[in-house]
């Protein structure tokens, strides 16, 4: 005998099109009807593809997400964009990835928004998947929702139920900033904080690894570059990512960072370069030392002081056993340095996509390995006051976005890839402390379009803002095939943030 109960049946749109469709019953039993695996989109998701949406909430459930949505259609604000987890507090992996829930427009709009409102539960698990969400999403931008005037409520909709719709406008309105759990205390950090109030920037910090100065901790080392200079600097301790398209030229830019830094006698650089062999390396270092070709080299003397040189600056691996570790091969190269009274300035990974992934067992997915081995990384950058430069391939163009933000038909300039379009994790930009893009635009000549011989740098992360500041389209170079350098190209673009120093 079949039962008839009364429920809902929540229908996810996607693209103006049913793409699944859940049902709850009156007893919470939920069943997905027409869809296998179950939906892995947001629900509302097409809510956010309006242009004025410049603020997006998201709730633990579809119910929520109509609590909400009745508060702000009331109120007349059309600027929010209320989209609600398919499944819960119990999978929140995916969020800016296209074949996930950051899906149908989804990771564009969360990029573009300036705040996220993270509204799940007031409960253990509500609370889990916020800061699931906002270390994928950002904590910079996101905010954190309690419900209820005394924060007594488990959710929007019991909000709604028992204060009304003002008290969910109420509570959009007072979202609380979040910081990554774990943080650490102001005490352990007196040291740094009595030399910066009350020291000479430039006196050494003893007890700090490597003995660095404050000036040198916050503000960091010039890059050789005075147009770069202005938007980003090399801080101690610190994690720059770099993408771009393939040839695109980052490789062939970041060793000429490296020679730059190297001719400030900041300390010994490791380079992990897994795409060339060491003749071709050697060879390019050689060539950016004497800034001239190799078949042009015929001062034997000269050749050999540029080799001395290269060998107290710069020790390089470019092939990895099974069992290598890079950051053991590091650790073990600092405490050499360390004992020889020398320091390591900074590591090199590139591209990352060569080292060897780790055992992840059956628990853990793309995301979640590339946010641990993220981690580690940031941890032995901040320990050691070692700065580590990685290479990351971006995904293939066909999710990239032009410059004017449109595709098909309408984009305007050529898409070039953003920190969260490389392969495998939105981490890459939550993560990092500095994110650059390395690109070259397209130019029409007699007709045909061809790549610029410019190289354009955009600095698309600085989390600390007195090492610099962002930039697009701002930084652009030219190459001199003679020297085997970068020459800076003066040019004015769009700026923004506070400038570097």
């Amino acid at each position: 005998m079949v039962k008839m109960v009364p429920a809902l049946v929540f229908l996810y749109y996607a693209d103006g099109e049913i793409r699944a469709s859940k049902i709850r019953t009156v007893n919470k039993g939920f069943y997905w009807v027409n869809h296998s695996p179950p939906a892995t989109i947001f629900y509302g998701v097409d809510r956010l593809k309006g242009e004025q949406i410049d603020t997006i909430v998201i709730t633990e459930g579809e119910i929520d997400k109509l609590s909400v949505d009745t508060a702000l259609e009331n109120a007349g604000l059309n600027n929010y964009g209320v989209i609600s987890l398919p499944h819960g507090a119990g999978n929140v992996s995916g969020v800016l990835d296209d074949q996930a829930l950051g899906g149908f427009g989804a990771k564009l709009a969360l990029t573009d928004a300036r705040r996220v409102l993270i509204a799940t539960d007031c409960d253990p698990g509500g609370e889990d998947a916020a800061h699931k969400l906002a270390d994928q999403i950002g904590y910079e931008k996101c905010e954190r929702i309690r419900w209820g005037e005394r924060q007594q409520w488990k959710d929007a909709n019991e909000t709604l139920v028992k204060e009304g719709r003002e008290a969910i406008l109420r509570d959009l309105r007072r979202g609380e900033e979040m910081t990554p759990p774990g943080m650490r205390s102001f005490d352990e950090y007196s040291m740094i904080l009595n030399a910066r109030m009350f020291e000479d920037p430039d006196t050494v910090l003893e007890g700090t690894a490597q003995n660095f100065t404050m000036r040198q901790l916050s503000e960091g080392y010039h890059p050789g570059w005075d147009n770069l200079e202005r938007h980003y600097r090399v801080v101690p301790g610190e994690v720059t990512i770099v993408t771009g398209p393939p040839g695109s030229g980052k490789s062939e830019w970041l060793l000429s960072l490296v020679l730059n830094l190297c001719k400030r006698d900041v300390g010994k650089f490791l380079l992990f370069e897994f795409e060339t062999t060491s003749t071709n390396l050697n060879l390019q270092l050689l060539e950016k030392r004497l800034e001239k070709r190799a078949e042009a080299m015929t001062d034997k003397d000269a050749i050999d002081e540029a080799i001395t040189w290269l060998d107290k600056h710069i020790l390089y691996k470019n092939d990895l056993g099974p069992d290598d570790d890079v950051l053991e091969i590091a650790d073990q190269f600092f405490n050499e340095c360390k004992e020889r009274d020398e320091r390591l300035f900074a590591l090199v990974i590139d591209p990352f996509n060569f080292l060897t992934q780790p055992e992840t067992g059956q628990t853990m997915n793309d995301t979640e390995v590339i946010s641990e081995w993220l981690s580690k990384i940031k941890r032995f950058a901040s320990e050691h006051k070692v700065h580590i430069f990685v290479v990351a391939h971006p995904t293939k163009n066909r999710s990239w976005v032009p410059e004017n933000g449109k595709k098909g038909k309408n984009a305007g300039a050529p898409p070039a890839p953003s920190l969260y379009d490389i392969a495998g994790s939105a981490h890459w930009y939550n993560k990092t402390d500095m994110g650059i893009v390395v690109h070259r635009p397209l130019v029409e000549v007699d007709g045909q379009t061809c790549e610029s011989h410019e190289l354009v740098v955009d600095v698309q992360k600085v989390r600390n803002k007195e090492a610099g500041r962002l930039g697009k389209g701002a930084v652009r170079f030219g190459f001199d095939s003679e020297k085997r350098g970068y020459r800076a190209i003066d040019r004015e673009a769009e700026f923004a943030g506070k400038p570097g120093r």
